[in-house]
């Protein structure tokens, strides 16, 4: 196990994060992409009371596939 203090949270875009990070800095990259469903996909806490939504919508598969590319190519270079 790491020590605390080797232990870093980024909170942001996550290609504005990467761009701003060393080359082959990274040991783990987990990945969990939208994944072209064309729906808005809406969860609630288990008593209901509150919700979290996003919409998974592209107006193509190009435009899905480049926003993919740009990512998954960032993580390559940080691993």
């Amino acid at each position: 196990m790491l020590p605390t203090s080797e232990v870093e949270v980024r909170l942001g875009d996550c290609l504005d994060v990467m761009r701003g990070m060393m080359s082959s800095g990274v040991d783990l990259v987990y990945v969990d992409p939208p994944f072209f469903t064309q729906k808005i996909h809406e969860l609630h806490t288990r008593d209901r009371t509150r919700a979290f939504a996003f919409a998974d919508i592209w107006p193509s598969q190009q435009e899905y596939a480049a926003f993919l590319f740009h990512r998954l190519r960032e993580v390559h270079r940080l691993l």
